[in-house]
């Protein structure tokens, strides 16, 4: 039993309702097949992810047209949304750099208490 006021997802206290609420969610979700660009090595598939997931959070709702209604979506259709194999370098140094700055300030606060 969790301790007072700790709200407790449905998930863990019925996991059974997980399925059913995970079903509901991704039966209204709309979707569409996009080409979209693909790295050129075996190990940048993550940081492609990446991005496209902070891409499309960030223009996808803005898209004229919207990827869903082109006739064949494609990624690089919009300017917004489209990066080279450059780009992913420059993102690994951001990705690095965000990492290192977090583990500096769990550090500190560690080191504070």
């Amino acid at each position: 039993e969790p301790p007072a006021g700790v709200a407790v997802p449905s998930a863990l206290s019925d996991p059974s309702r997980y399925r059913r609420d995970e079903a509901d969610v991704f039966s209204s979700m709309r979707t569409a097949v996009v080409s979209v660009p693909l790295q050129p090595n075996h190990y940048d598939c993550g940081l492609y992810m990446l991005l496209f997931i902070e891409k499309f959070a960030r223009w996808g709702g803005s898209l004229d047209p919207s990827l869903e209604s082109a006739r064949r979506p494609a990624w690089d259709f919009h300017e917004k949304l489209r990066f080279h194999s450059k780009d992913i370098s420059a993102f690994r140094q951001q990705m690095i750099k965000r990492i290192e700055d977090l583990g500096a300030r769990q550090a500190a606060k560690t080191k504070a208490h």
